[in-house]
């Protein structure tokens, strides 16, 4: 697997965490792999407790992105916001159904816009 393990291993790796940026460019993981990767339980296996705030600048929107996305409402509890800046144009559909998925934190706010350029 490629940069999107490691970046959960990182995760995984640090349960103090409590604010996380993640500048998202391109990436070399195949998608197919991410997919499945990103699908299995074993992915993440804890919540994470103490994350709080999460901002994710991203160039262009996936399948695999969104996922991860996914991954990170459903395991953080404690989360109060998430950030996410689309720096191509916004997909309305991919931000309907980040808005209606379910997030572990009944307090989670979700932002989705483009920086000002």
């Amino acid at each position: 697997m490629g940069p999107i393990s490691y970046v959960l291993q990182l995760i995984k790796n640090s349960p103090n965490l409590s604010k996380l940026e993640i500048w998202v460019r391109a990436t070399s993981d195949d998608a197919k792999d991410a997919l499945k990767y990103l699908g299995t339980p074993s992915c993440l296996e804890r919540p994470l407790n103490k994350l709080e705030h999460v901002t994710i600048k991203i160039f262009k929107s996936s399948k695999v992105k969104l996922l991860f996305v996914k991954l990170l409402l459903s395991h953080t509890p404690s989360l109060l916001s998430m950030h996410i800046y689309q720096y191509t144009s916004i997909d309305t559909n991919i931000a309907l159904e980040l808005n209606r998925f379910r997030r572990a934190s009944p307090l989670a706010e979700l932002f989705y816009s483009q920086p000002n350029s």
